[in-house]
């Protein structure tokens, strides 16, 4: 009985053999594509309102400033995180509040501008 070069015991040259990572490896791989996806999700809270003092969220009262931050999770985990400080920052010709936020879970820092713009009275 002959064999053949090529037989499922024996994969020919041209196959491709799919290497299989090591644990460690697979690990390193998933640590590194999260810390992409984090910095990713960074970036675009930075264009969203409340990401940075050019873009403020807009809140009614000062009541709910802290709250509306609180709101807004962590980037990283999407725990509820927790006020650390909150300060009153002149920018430019305006007062915004910053409050700094500290995730709960993965202790991730956060800022978020928060500008108050009274309601009009009726």
């Amino acid at each position: 009985m002959s064999e053949t070069l090529a037989s499922p015991s024996r994969p020919c040259h041209t196959e491709v053999v799919a290497s299989k990572k090591r644990p460690r490896a697979r690990r390193r791989a998933s640590a590194q594509a999260a810390r992409r996806l984090a910095a990713d999700r960074e970036r675009l809270a930075a264009l969203e309102p409340g990401g940075s003092p050019e873009r403020p969220l807009e809140v009614e009262s000062a009541s709910i400033v802290e709250p509306r931050a609180v709101d807004l999770g962590c980037l990283h985990c999407d725990a509820v995180p927790r006020v650390e400080a909150q300060d009153a920052v002149r920018v430019d010709d305006r007062v915004l509040r910053r409050v700094r936020l500290r995730c709960r879970a993965c202790g991730a820092e956060r800022e978020v501008w928060v500008r108050i713009v009274g309601r009009a009275v009726h």
